[in-house]
């Protein structure tokens, strides 16, 4: 198949389908930094950076980072949670800093407070998932 029709192919689907997918809007929380929302972005002239928003204020919090494994992410969270005070709710996509055993641990068990934790797809986990449905939907096309 050509590049430009299964691009095509994909949007058509991806349009098709987002529709029919309800929008959730997020609770508006009732004090800063009670919710925050974590994301990576780069690598950008061999740098990370940590961003972080909080879904009071829109306050947005970025940190330069070199390494964006789970303990240096971690080692960094430490550093901002003792400044600005523990989140009661981390929203994050499913990046492997994110969603190591090591994170979790680290807002489950090392924290004095009731955190709760959510993982949203990223868009690359959003297209991986468009394209299975749309294979399953071409098979069944041709089945009939």
């Amino acid at each position: 198949m050509q590049p430009l029709k299964t691009v095509s192919k994909f949007v058509q689907f991806a349009k098709s389908h987002v529709l029919l997918t309800p929008l959730h809007p997020w609770e508006w929380p009732s004090q800063p930094w009670s919710h925050i929302h974590l994301d990576f972005a780069g690598p950008f002239l061999g740098h990370y950076f940590l961003v972080i928003i909080d879904a009071h204020s829109k306050w947005l919090d970025v940190h330069i980072m070199a390494s964006i494994t789970s303990s240096k992410t971690i080692e960094k969270l430490r550093i901002i949670f003792a400044n600005h005070g523990l989140p009661r709710k981390v929203v994050t996509d499913n990046g492997p800093s994110f969603t190591s055993e090591e994170f979790r641990e680290f807002l489950s068990d090392n924290w004095n407070c009731s955190c709760n934790y959510f993982t949203i797809p990223s868009i690359k986990q959003w297209i991986s998932r468009a394209c299975s449905a749309n294979i399953q939907e071409e098979n069944q096309v041709h089945s009939w």
